[in-house]
């Protein structure tokens, strides 16, 4: 699993996504405080403030992430359109970093 990760990390993201060596360590530290939170507080601003990262890149690389099947942003549904996406691992992925 560890080989997988790395390598999505390593060569898929910098290759195609024209991310850089710090690019990916706060990738690394999203995906960290993504695997240890609820659900319920997994949303951009959240990830955002603390991570340190901003909210604009977090957006960014959520995206790159759902597009390699490491995350999915799941919609939020209903009336209170206003409720930010959350942010769920794919099964597999989430005990690594967990």
């Amino acid at each position: 699993m560890r080989g997988i990760i790395e390598k999505i990390l390593t060569n898929d993201l910098m290759v195609f996504g024209k991310l850089d060596r710090m690019d990916i360590m706060n990738i690394e530290n999203i995906l960290r405080f993504v695997s240890r939170s609820k659900v319920e507080v997994c949303g951009y601003s959240s990830i955002a403030k603390n991570t340190g990262v901003s909210v604009y890149k977090v957006r960014e690389y959520l995206r790159l992430l759902e597009q390699t099947f490491l995350v999915r942003v799941v919609l939020p549904y209903g009336t209170n359109v206003l409720r930010e996406p959350k942010i769920l691992y794919s099964l597999p992925f989430r005990a690594y970093f967990a």
